[in-house]
């Protein structure tokens, strides 16, 4: 009977240890884990579409202007702002006093001949990715022009200026605004380069 205890005792002291182990688990203090750190929530909303263009296939040549006068609304930039946020990159979290985060860069017109939607479309890329259109008025104006000169393997490169004003939290009245702009300037100079071109 005593060898029966002897040999129960120790093993009922380490059965009684692993399930102290068990269920206290390891201490609150112990600093050996890394400390696990919530996800951090950005502000910028979801969605969009993020479309690579290849533009190497063209010459690109550059069309200045003097002022930066940005008066060339790009339309359809909210469908793409998944590029754009990609193109504005680390600047989101750096805004204005005004909370408005800007960066003014260039972009290559390159037209969309195959477009379902405008034979005429001319897409607005910067950073490789498209990030809106010319509107269909422009597009009609400049399109075939546009098209012409890159099937003879030449697309323009103009200023372009982007703008991310994120809503107020507990503003109801605010929105979100993402607003894409060409130089005005480049613009004017693109028509008159255009204009002179020959013939085809």
């Amino acid at each position: 009977m005593e060898t029966i205890l002897v040999l129960l005792v120790p093993a009922a002291l380490i059965v009684a240890a692993i399930a102290f182990i068990v269920r206290v688990g390891p201490s609150e203090q112990d600093t050996t884990q890394p400390a696990q750190r919530a996800p951090t929530t950005s502000n910028l909303p979801e969605g969009g579409r993020r479309r690579p263009v290849d533009i190497s296939l063209w010459e690109t040549q550059p069309i200045p202007a003097r002022t930066a006068t940005y008066g060339v609304q790009v339309v359809g930039e909210w469908h793409y702002r998944a590029a754009v946020f990609d193109v504005l990159g680390a600047r989101v979290n750096s805004p204005g006093e005004n909370g408005t985060v800007e960066h003014e860069t260039t972009a290559v017109l390159v037209p969309q001949p195959r477009n379902t939607h405008d034979a005429n479309a001319i897409r607005v890329v910067t950073s490789g990715l498209l990030v809106g259109y010319l509107s269909r008025t422009r597009a009609k104006t400049y399109g075939p022009l546009l098209n012409r000169q890159a099937k003879a393997g030449v697309i323009y490169e103009v200023p372009l200026r982007l703008r991310w004003t994120p809503a107020r939290p507990g503003d109801e009245k605010q929105r979100n605004v993402l607003e894409l702009a060409i130089s005005l300037g480049s613009i004017a100079k693109l028509k008159q380069a255009l204009e002179e071109l020959p013939e085809a």
